[in-house]
């Protein structure tokens, strides 16, 4: 049924509009994984400054382990303060 209306202008321009929108949906899908990976890379920097700030013996694993799941960082903190 949908091809008996192929070559009617109706047809054609909701094919086009449909386009266009699905273009800038992904468009806008892409910058926002953008802005995602940049906002966990600052992130991981932040939490790494600190972890270091506190503890400049972290291995990075230990620093991977801290980002991945912050509640790590609270043990870091209790060895510091008890140092």
């Amino acid at each position: 049924m949908a091809n008996l209306y192929k070559d009617e202008p109706e047809t054609r321009i909701k094919d086009i509009t449909f386009r266009a929108l699905k273009g800038k949906f992904v468009d806008l899908l892409k910058e926002t994984q953008t802005t995602q990976i940049d906002y966990k890379t600052a992130a991981k920097s932040k939490i790494t400054r600190q972890a270091r700030a506190i503890d400049n013996t972290l291995t990075p694993e230990q620093i991977e382990e801290i980002c991945n799941d912050p509640e790590v960082i609270y043990g870091v903190y209790m060895e510091f303060i008890i140092i």
